[in-house]
C-alpha cells in the first residue's frame, strides 16, 4: 500500500512539475522542502489504513507526520507557501490527529479486553470441573484449580512452585503431548492421553492428560487433567448396556418427551421394517401406531410419566402395513439428576403367538361344540322355535318356519353358536337329518319350513330321507317348504339344481332365503325351479325410507311372478311396512310384527299362533 502511496505522489510531481516551473529555475514542487515534508506525512497516513492492527511505530508516524504538518503551517505563517502545500499540510494534519486519536482508543480497549480476557480465563480454570496445572519449561507449577486440588489432594499452596513430575505426574507430562517439561510443542491443544497420576495419599489415579503450549517465550504450558475412574466404570457399563440393547431380538425404543424416536435397534428394524436412519428423529405414534390408536397410547405415556411403568399389548403398524401384535413394556428415561427425560420401550412380536393361540382356542371350542352337538342329537336336547308366516292378503298364518335351538345347562343356544362348528364336520348332515325327522313329523299337524345346510345340497341320499320321513309320520309333501339360503345354492348350483327337482317331484315346496344377499343376479333363477323367494330383510326394514330398497323388492316381485313363484318378506316390523308389501304385491311377511320365534310347547298357548290353523284364522 505504501509502495502504491508513494508512486501516486511521484506522478502527481511530475504532472504538476511544468505548470510551476519557471524559465531558467529548477522545478519549485521538487525543491520545495516544505511541500517534500508534508509529502512524507501524507504517505505515512495512506500507509496507517483503517482497520489494520496498530504496531509499535504507528503512533510514531502519525505524530511524526502530525509535527511536520505544523512545522510547515507555521513556516507558512513567517514566508508564504504555496497553496497545494499549505492544503496539503492541513489535511495530514487532520488525517494524524484522527488517526492518532483512533490508535489511542483502539489501545485502551485492546488493555480493557486482555484485562477482561485474563479475568474470564483465571475464572474458567478455577471453574472447571477437569484439574487445570500450567507449568513452565523446567515442570514447575504455576498455576493450580480447585478441581486439582480435588483430584490429587494437594492445596494451592502446596502445588504452586512443586515439580509437577515429582508431585502428581511421574516422569513428568505425557511423551508425545501438546508440550512437555522439555518444551517441544506443536503449540495446539493435543487429544486427551491416557496415564496414571498419584495423589497426596500415593493412590494411582487414572487420568487422562491434554496439554497446550500457552506462551512462547518464556515456554508455559497448561495441562488438563481428567478422572477417567468413574468414566471408565460407566463407559463399561454403557457398552455393555449398548451391546445388550444391539443383540435383542426385541425392539428397544427410546424417545423425547416430544416422542421423537432417539434411540431404534435392529430388533425395532427387524420388527416395524424401518431402518434406523428413518426412524430416528421423527414421532413414534406416526411411525407405528395406527392413528386411531394414538388415543390409547397416550394413555399409555401418561401411566409410564406417573406411574414409572406400564405394560400391555398393542397392535402397531409395520412399514409394510402390516399389522403387528405386540407385547410393549415402557418405563421412564431419567436424567442424572433424576429428572424424566424420555420414554423407553421394549416390544415384542406375539402376532405369530396369538394366531396359533386363537386357532388352537377356535381348534377347543370347535370341538367342545361337536362334543355338545353330539349329546344333543343322542339325548334329545335339540328342539325347535317356530316363527309364523302370515298370507298378506289374507292375514292368517300359511306355515310356521322352524327354528333349530339347543338346550345347554338350563339355557336356550341359537344356531350361531354351534352350527360353524357343525358345518365343518359330518354332525351338520346329522343336524340336517334330525331337522327334516322332527320337521316332517311337525308338518303331518299344520305347514311348516324347514332349513337345510348347504351340504346337504349335495348328500345323494337326502332325498330318500325325506321320502321315509314323508311315509312315516304320513305326512303331506305340500306341507313342507325346504329352504336353501341363495349364497349356498348358487356357489353348487348343480347340486341344489338336482335337489330342488327331485324334492318338487315328490310334492314339496322349495324357497331361496335371504335372497339379494349373495350375486345379486336373477339369472340363476332359470336353473333353479324352486316355489317361493323369501327377500333377506336388509331391503325391507328401511322399505318405507328408502327409494332403493322400493325399487328392488319390486324388481323381485316382477321376476318371481315371471317365473311363477311366491315371494315371502323378512323382518317385517311395523304395520306401515306391511301395508307398503301388500301394495307391491308380495305373497307372505315374516317378522317381529307377524310374530317373534317362540318355543313349540308355548304355541298351544297363543290363539292364532297354533300351527294346528284353519285356512282362514287370522294371526293375533
Amino acid at each position: 500500500m505504501a509502495v502504491l502511496v508513494g508512486a501516486a505522489l511521484i506522478v502527481i510531481e511530475i504532472l504538476v512539475q511544468p505548470t510551476t516551473t519557471v524559465p531558467g529555475t529548477s522545478s519549485v514542487l521538487i525543491e520545495d522542502w516544505a511541500f517534500r515534508l508534508v509529502l512524507v506525512g501524507a504517505a505515512a497516513v495512506f500507509f496507517l489504513a483503517d482497520g489494520v492492527e496498530a504496531s509499535r511505530v504507528d503512533p510514531m508516524l502519525m505524530a511524526g507526520a502530525a509535527l511536520g504538518a505544523i512545522v510547515v503551517l507555521a513556516w507558512d505563517h513567517f514566508s508564504r507557501l504555496d497553496v497545494v502545500t499549505v492544503g496539503l499540510a492541513v489535511f495530514v494534519l487532520v488525517a494524524a490527529v484522527g488517526k492518532l486519536l483512533r490508535l489511542i482508543a483502539r489501545t485502551r480497549r485492546a488493555d480493557a479486553r486482555a484485562v477482561t480476557a485474563e479475568t474470564t480465563h483465571t475464572a474458567s480454570i478455577e471453574a472447571s470441573l477437569d484439574g487445570v496445572v500450567t507449568v513452565d519449561a523446567r515442570g514447575i507449577i504455576h498455576e493450580w484449580n480447585n478441581a486439582a486440588g480435588d483430584l490429587f489432594g494437594y492445596s494451592k499452596s502446596e502445588a504452586i512452585g512443586r515439580n509437577v513430575g515429582d508431585l502428581i505426574l511421574p516422569g513428568g507430562l505425557p511423551a508425545g503431548s501438546g508440550g512437555d517439561a522439555a518444551g517441544n510443542s506443536t503449540g495446539a491443544l493435543e487429544r486427551r492421553r491416557e496415564t496414571i497420576g498419584v495423589d497426596a495419599g500415593g493412590r494411582r489415579v487414572p487420568i487422562e492428560v491434554s496439554v497446550a503450549r500457552i506462551r512462547e517465550d518464556p515456554p508455559m504450558f497448561t495441562a488438563f487433567i481428567h478422572d477417567t475412574s468413574d468414566t471408565r466404570r460407566h463407559q463399561a457399563e454403557n457398552e455393555h448396556l449398548a451391546a445388550i440393547v444391539r443383540s435383542s431380538e426385541d425392539a428397544i425404543i427410546s424417545r423425547d418427551l416430544d416422542g421423537l424416536v432417539t434411540v431404534w435397534n435392529h430388533g425395532a428394524q427387524r420388527l416395524y421394517g424401518y431402518a434406523a436412519e428413518e426412524a430416528i428423529g421423527k414421532p413414534l405414534k406416526e411411525l407405528v401406531v395406527p392413528r386411531e390408536r394414538w388415543e390409547k397410547q397416550d394413555q399409555i405415556d401418561r401411566t409410564v410419566l406417573t406411574s414409572g411403568s406400564a405394560a400391555t399389548m398393542a397392535l402397531h403398524n409395520s412399514k409394510d402395513g402390516a399389522e403387528r401384535h405386540v407385547s410393549l413394556r415402557a418405563f421412564p428415561i431419567r436424567s442424572e439428576a433424576g429428572e424424566i427425560i424420555g420414554i423407553s420401550s421394549s416390544a415384542h412380536d406375539i402376532t405369530d403367538r396369538l394366531h396359533r393361540e386363537q386357532r388352537e382356542h377356535q381348534d377347543a371350542n370347535a370341538q367342545l361344540w361337536r362334543r355338545r352337538i353330539e349329546t344333543a342329537l343322542t339325548t334329545g336336547r335339540f328342539h325347535f322355535w317356530s316363527q309364523p308366516v302370515i298370507a298378506i292378503r289374507g292375514g292368517h298364518i300359511d306355515h310356521h318356519e322352524l327354528l333349530l335351538r339347543m338346550h345347554l345347562n338350563g339355557r336356550t343356544v341359537g344356531p350361531a353358536e354351534f352350527l360353524p362348528s357343525a358345518e365343518n364336520s359330518e354332525l351338520i348332515t346329522e343336524i340336517d337329518r334330525w331337522a327334516i325327522d322332527h320337521g316332517v313329523e311337525l308338518a303331518a299337524r299344520g305347514s311348516v319350513a324347514i332349513n337345510l345346510s348347504a351340504r346337504s345340497l349335495s348328500n345323494p341320499r337326502l332325498i330318500d330321507h325325506v321320502r321315509a320321513a314323508m311315509e312315516a309320520h304320513d305326512t303331506r309333501p305340500a306341507s313342507v317348504v325346504f329352504e336353501i339360503t341363495e349364497t349356498a345354492a348358487v356357489e353348487n348350483i348343480d347340486a341344489a339344481r338336482r335337489l330342488v327337482e327331485q324334492l318338487r317331484e315328490i310334492g314339496c315346496g322349495v324357497a331361496v332365503d335371504d335372497f339379494g344377499t349373495g350375486y345379486g343376479s336373477f339369472i340363476y333363477l332359470r336353473h333353479l325351479p324352486v316355489t317361493e323367494i323369501k327377500i333377506d330383510m336388509s331391503f325391507i326394514q328401511d322399505l318405507l325410507r328408502s327409494e332403493v330398497d322400493q325399487r328392488v323388492v319390486e324388481s323381485i316381485v316382477m321376476v318371481a311372478r315371471n317365473f311363477g313363484m311366491t315371494t315371502v318378506a323378512e323382518g317385517v316390523e311395523n304395520a306401515a311396512t306391511l301395508d307398503m308389501l301388500g301394495g307391491m304385491g308380495i305373497d307372505f311377511a315374516q317378522g317381529y310384527h307377524v310374530g317373534r320365534p317362540a318355543p313349540m310347547e308355548r304355541i298351544a298357548e297363543h290363539p292364532g299362533l297354533s300351527i294346528d290353523v284353519d285356512a282362514g284364522q287370522k294371526v293375533s
